[in-house]
């Protein structure tokens, strides 16, 4: 469990008051305001996963200097792991990105009828439903570059 305890740890260092790390977004035009997200560890999640994520598209963009778009069998075991340990990394955002959006249907649970909308954070931890056809689409299985928006 080693893996957890090294995930729990990474939450409870989440600074609340780093708002670098904050939603910034304004609600939209068609987004409905459910309410503030006041659990403070639901943000400590959303705070986490964004300050993984800067630091996995950075070394994103070291290793594609690095290495450039070099196929899998012209890699050195040593560029292996190191891109090994950023997918790693990304799963592991993944993850935590996973446990926000859960923790947040579980205080904003979705109606029965209401299944044409997806939840939102905008500025100020507002929660807000977003019509289905204005939601984004994740892609699964890209290459590394375009996995943290580089190319």
């Amino acid at each position: 469990m080693i893996f957890l305890k090294r995930l729990m740890g990474r939450i409870a260092e989440a600074n609340l008051n780093d708002v670098q790390f904050h939603p910034e977004t304004e609600i939209q035009e068609g987004e409905v305001e459910l309410g503030v997200l006041q659990d403070e560890e639901a943000q400590r999640l959303f705070i986490m996963a964004d300050v993984l994520g800067c630091q996995a598209k950075k070394t994103a963009e070291t290793l594609l200097e690095k290495y450039g778009e070099t196929t899998d069998k012209g890699l050195s075991t040593e560029a292996k792991a190191e891109i090994n340990q950023l997918v790693a990394l990304k799963e592991e955002i993944e993850l935590l990105r996973s446990l926000f959006w859960h923790s947040v249907s579980l205080q904003f649970p979705k109606k029965y009828d209401d299944d044409r909308h997806s939840y939102g954070i905008r500025k100020g931890w507002k929660i807000v439903s977003i019509p289905e056809a204005e939601s984004r689409i994740m892609v699964v299985g890209m290459p590394l570059g375009m996995m943290f928006g580089l190319r």
